[in-house]
C-alpha cells in the first residue's frame, strides 16, 4: 500500500544517517582520515542537528591537526547540546594540544560539570588527567598534583594518571613519593599515553633514586627501562656513570 511506502521512506532517512555515521567511525578507526571527514559531512548532510556527525567530524580535525577547523565542529555540537560532556572534553584536547591552556582549562571543566555522556571515547578520569596536564603547564603545580590524584580515584589503574602524578612529584624534588608513584605507574593495568609507557615510568624511577642516593636500585631501574626500549642512550649512559660513581666510592 503506498501508506507502508510513505513509512519506508520516513525509516530511511535517520537510517542512511546512521550508516554513513558508522561508516565514518570505521574509517576513524583505520585512519583513513579523508574518507572518514567524507562520510561524516554526508552524515551532517543528512541530519546536522545530530550531534555524533559533528563530534565524528571534530575527531577526524583533531587528528589530522586541523585545530581552528575542529573547534568550529565542536562548537557546533555544543549549539545542539550545551551540557554534553564528551563534546567539551573534545574541546578541551583540541584546545590543548593548540596550547590555548587557559581556554582548555575551562573546556575540561565544562566537561566535568556537564550531562555525564562520555561517549566511549573519554571519562571524567582523562578529564582530571588532561586538567591537571594544562594546570601544570600553567605553573599551577599544588592543583595540578590534585587533579592527577582525582583522576587516580576515579581510576586506580589508570597508569598514566600515576605517570603523571610521579613526574610532578619529581620535579617538585619530593623523590621518594616519587619512586612510589611511578612503581604504581608500572603495577598498574591501565592505559598509558601515545608517548609515555613504562620504559619513561623505570627510566625516571631511576632518575629520582639516583637523587635519593639509591644507586643499586637506581642502575637496576635503569636496566628495565633497556629492557624494554633497548637503544635508550639516556638509561645506558646512566648506568655507566653510576658503575663509575660505585666503583670509586670508598664503601663498595
Amino acid at each position: 500500500s503506498s501508506a507502508g511506502n510513505t513509512v519506508e521512506v520516513k525509516v530511511q532517512q535517520p537510517d542512511n544517517f546512521q550508516s554513513w555515521l558508522s561508516q565514518g567511525d570505521n574509517l576513524l578507526r583505520l585512519k583513513r582520515y579523508q574518507e572518514a571527514l567524507m562520510a561524516y559531512s554526508r552524515a551532517i548532510d543528512l541530519n546536522g542537528g545530530e550531534l555524533q556527525g559533528w563530534l565524528g567530524c571534530a575527531m577526524v580535525l583533531q587528528e589530522t591537526q586541523k585545530y581552528d577547523p575542529a573547534v568550529r565542529a565542536l562548537d557546533r555540537a555544543l549549539t545542539i547540546a550545551p551540557e554534553h560532556s564528551q563534546a567539551w572534553f573534545q574541546k578541551g584536547m583540541v584546545l590543548k594540544l593548540s596550547d590555548r591552556n587557559e581556554e582548555a582549562l575551562a573546556a575540561f571543566d565544562r566537561a566535568l560539570q556537564g550531562n555525564g555522556d562520555w561517549g566511549n571515547s573519554s571519562g571524567p578520569a582523562d578529564a582530571w588527567l588532561n586538567r591537571g596536564s594544562v594546570l601544570w603547564r600553567l605553573e599551577k603545580h599544588s592543583e595540578a598534583i590534585a587533579a592527577f590524584d582525582k583522576a587516580i580515584e576515579i581510576n586506580p589503574e589508570y597508569a598514566l594518571a600515576w605517570y603523571n602524578r610521579a613526574t610532578a612529584l619529581l620535579q617538585e624534588e619530593n623523590y621518594a613519593e616519587a619512586v612510589a608513584s611511578y612503581e604504581r605507574a608500572i603495577a598498574s593495568q591501565g592505559q598509558w599515553g601515545t608517548f609515555t609507557g613504562p620504559a619513561h615510568a623505570w627510566y625516571n624511577r631511576g632518575v629520582a633514586l639516583e637523587q635519593l642516593e639509591r644507586y643499586a636500585e637506581a642502575i637496576d631501574s635503569y636496566d628495565e627501562a633497556l629492557k624494554i626500549i633497548p637503544n635508550h642512550t639516556k638509561a645506558r649512559l646512566r648506568i655507566v656513570a653510576l658503575r663509575q660513581r660505585l666503583a670509586a666510592s670508598p664503601q663498595s
